[in-house]
C-alpha cells in the first residue's frame, strides 16, 4: 500500500462573515500576491492557487507558508530584486519564497519534481512539462497565466501519457 497524502482545496468559496464585508480568510502561502494587495478576485487569482498546489504535489514541499525572516534566509533579498521592489511585509515573503524556490530549481534542474517521483516513473519530459504549466500559473503578471481550460487540456495530456500525474 502507498503512502499518500491528501491536499484538500477549495477555490472561491471564501464568503465574507456578516459585519466582515471585507475580511477574507486565505492562506498567504496559496494566494495571488495581486489579491493580497488588492482584494480583487478573479479567474487569475483562482489559477495562480491551481499553480501553487501542482507545484507543491510534483515538488513534495510540504509546507509553502513556512515563514522566514529575512536574516534568517539571504534569498530574500534576491526575491525581493526579483519582485522589482522592496517589500516590508513578512507575508510577502512568505507567499513568493515557494514561488522563488520553484523557479530557481527549475533554472538549475529543469524541472521542480522530487527524485522519488522520477524513480517511480515521471519522465523528464513529463517533468519539464508539469513544471511549466505550474510556473505559468504562478506568473506574476496575470494576464500571462494560462486560462482553467488550458491547464486542464494540460493536466489531460499528462495524464493520457501515464507519466508524472499517474504516480499520485
Amino acid at each position: 500500500m502507498q503512502d499518500l497524502n491528501g491536499v484538500l482545496c477549495d477555490f472561491g468559496t471564501v464568503k465574507p462573515a456578516a459585519g466582515a464585508e471585507n475580511d477574507s480568510r486565505f492562506s498567504f502561502g496559496y494566494a495571488d500576491p495581486f489579491y493580497v494587495a488588492h482584494g480583487i478576485a478573479s479567474e487569475e487569482v483562482d489559477i495562480y492557487s491551481m499553480g501553487i498546489i501542482i507545484l507543491q504535489l510534483v515538488s513534495q514541499w510540504e509546507d509553502v507558508t513556512v515563514r522566514q525572516r529575512p536574516e534568517d534566509n539571504s534569498r530574500i533579498k534576491k526575491l525581493k530584486q526579483w519582485l522589482g521592489k522592496e517589500k516590508d511585509n513578512s507575508a510577502d515573503e512568505e507567499e513568493y519564497n515557494f514561488v522563488f524556490w520553484c523557479e530557481e530549481k527549475n533554472k538549475r534542474k529543469g524541472h521542480v519534481v522530487h527524485e522519488r517521483l522520477i524513480s517511480n516513473g515521471c519522465s523528464k519530459k513529463d517533468a519539464r512539462a508539469i513544471t511549466q504549466l505550474g510556473l505559468d500559473c504562478v506568473h506574476r503578471e496575470q494576464s500571462v497565466r494560462p486560462t482553467i481550460d488550458q491547464v486542464i487540456d494540460v493536466l489531460q495530456r499528462l495524464n493520457q501519457r501515464r507519466g508524472c500525474l499517474a504516480i499520485f
